[in-house]
């Protein structure tokens, strides 16, 4: 019924990029080259700060194992000839499942004041996503990759990428899920509120959906965002990560 939330507030990592702006570039056909000018622009992008920094200098410490995948993606790409727009991109998606599994297992017990940040924007996330196409709402929403993403307004981008990073250097936290009795409590009154949503939900698996089905299918993913706003933050937190754990 979520899966959508644990991957539309991931989408930041498939929308990074590398900054090409330090001296002596990658090498044509040298990875080694290429291997060590992508980790001097990593290293760059942390020392001149910023969202995308921040993800990096996060992966670097607590995710080590993912970072050096996210290096020899991009090394490969940019000695192969790609642009480090689209190197940064395609490493971006080449390493997003693990990421994914990642994020999803820390979402599981994030502590309340990031549940309840990633919760606030996710809803105006996957509105910005609709407005691009429906269908690339729901590619994002299954986990997929798609470089309109890169079309997102910055300033959310950014938000995103410092959340994860927080989340990320945090580490797994102590945050508890609802009770199965107070879960399903609220997935009931969920259900009498919003019942067009409870259908777009379950069109979750709905293969290569049309237009008009992925506008129902983040709508009502929307509509699960809006109601969990309406609960109090500890209990709003506290839900969601019911919801992931289930």
């Amino acid at each position: 019924m979520v899966r959508a939330f644990g991957y539309v507030v991931a989408v930041g990592f498939a929308a990074l990029a590398l900054a090409a702006c330090s001296p002596g570039g990658p090498v044509l056909g040298d990875e080694k080259k290429s291997a060590e000018w992508v980790k001097k622009e990593l290293l760059t992008a942390e020392t001149q700060g910023g969202a995308t920094g921040e993800m990096f200098a996060a992966l670097r410490a607590a995710e080590p194992e993912i970072y050096a995948k996210f290096v020899d993606a991009a090394t490969r790409k940019v000695a192969a000839g790609q642009t480090t727009q689209e190197a940064g991109f395609a490493a971006g998606a080449e390493v997003r499942p693990l990421y994914l599994e990642r994020f999803i297992a820390l979402s599981r017990t994030a502590a309340d004041a990031d549940i309840n940040e990633l919760l606030d924007y996710s809803g105006d996330q996957m509105q910005a996503l609709m407005e691009i196409d429906p269908k690339l709402c729901v590619t994002v929403a299954m986990g997929g990759t798609d470089p309109r993403v890169q079309q997102l307004p910055q300033a959310m981008l950014e938000r995103e990428m410092r959340v994860m990073a927080r989340m990320i250097r945090a580490g797994q936290q102590d945050g508890a899920g609802a009770a199965p009795d107070e879960l399903n409590t609220w997935i009931e009154k969920f259900a009498a509120e919003y019942p067009a949503a409870i259908e777009g939900l379950t069109m979750m698996d709905t293969p290569a959906p049309d237009s008009a089905q992925a506008t129902t299918i983040c709508q009502s993913n929307i509509a699960m965002t809006e109601a969990l706003a309406k609960e109090e933050p500890a209990t709003r937190a506290r839900l969601f990560r019911a919801l992931l754990q289930s």
